[in-house]
């Protein structure tokens, strides 16, 4: 389940009429007509787009307005990269300390030790040094 199902179904089961989502703002619901927070986390602008793109069909990706913001992304992306800017490969990698912060350990026996099974937070790199470790979880 990612993050935008968990927070309709939280509004959901709480009666709310819609959810508003805003980079830098936390998540809120709209319960008898006033605007309630789900929670103190605030939502960062990479994020709207990865909580938003499993909702839409394949039509309204097909929209005018989507495949514009679309492609304003992507240009983002691409001068971010230009300037020396990349994120941090952490999925599936071997935890690196001077790269990622560990929040959380599993122990599963299907992973090798100190693999990387899931990312919480992406991370980044400006030239050579760490502008944001990657917050993941760690196997074994």
């Amino acid at each position: 389940m990612n993050r935008i199902e968990m927070f309709l179904r939280e509004g959901n089961e709480k009666g709310a009429s819609d959810i508003h989502l805003a980079p830098g703002s936390p998540v809120m619901f709209r319960i008898d007509g006033e605007l309630v927070p789900a929670s103190d986390e605030k939502i960062k602008p990479f994020e709207i787009e990865e909580m938003i793109e499993p909702l839409l069909t394949e039509e309204q990706k097909a929209e005018p307005f989507v495949d514009g913001m679309d492609k304003i992304y992507k240009q983002l992306v691409k001068q971010l990269e230009d300037a020396g800017v990349k994120e941090i490969e952490a999925m599936d990698k071997e935890f690196d300390p001077n790269l990622h912060n560990a929040v959380m350990h599993v122990e599963d026996e299907n992973v090798g030790e100190n693999i990387i099974v899931e990312v919480f937070q992406k991370g980044y790199t400006y030239r050579d040094g760490v502008v944001r470790h990657s917050m993941v979880k760690v196997a074994n």
